[in-house]
């Protein structure tokens, strides 16, 4: 079974997200927000993800830093990322700042969006494991 982790502020959406990606057959784990970004990394790598689901606006979590940490630890290799918001200047400054940086840019999909769009998108993400 493939795993998605899930990194987001909002309870409901990751109990959203959970219901569906568990109706679709994927394994979900849960990132603790009180976590360092460290501990995040470790957590992806012990779950074996292969996709994250990040909210990139949330309080006291850098989302270019995971990214950036991802890259360097050659997790994006393995993990891929659906960058999931609604802050439509912050996923501009951050896909600016991945470009500058040289860094692969992750799938975006802007809040809101349709279910079906999301599960393709995580089916396309999956598809070759």
């Amino acid at each position: 079974m493939k795993t998605i982790a899930i990194l987001d502020d909002d309870p409901t959406l990751v109990e959203l997200y959970t219901n569906i990606l568990q109706d679709e057959g994927y394994n979900v784990v849960t990132l603790s927000l009180s976590s360092t970004i460290k501990e995040l990394i470790e957590k992806l790598r012990q779950s074996r993800a292969k996709v994250l689901i990040l909210d990139i606006k949330i309080p006291g979590i850098d989302a270019l830093q995971i990214i950036k940490e991802l890259e360097v630890g050659l997790m994006a290799q393995q993990l891929k990322v659906l960058i999931c918001s609604g802050a439509y200047q912050d996923i501009a400054n951050l896909i600016q700042k991945l470009e500058e940086a040289k860094l692969n840019l992750p799938l975006v999909l802007r809040k809101p969006f349709d279910l079906d769009v999301f599960v393709e998108h995580l089916e396309r993400l999956t598809q070759n494991d």
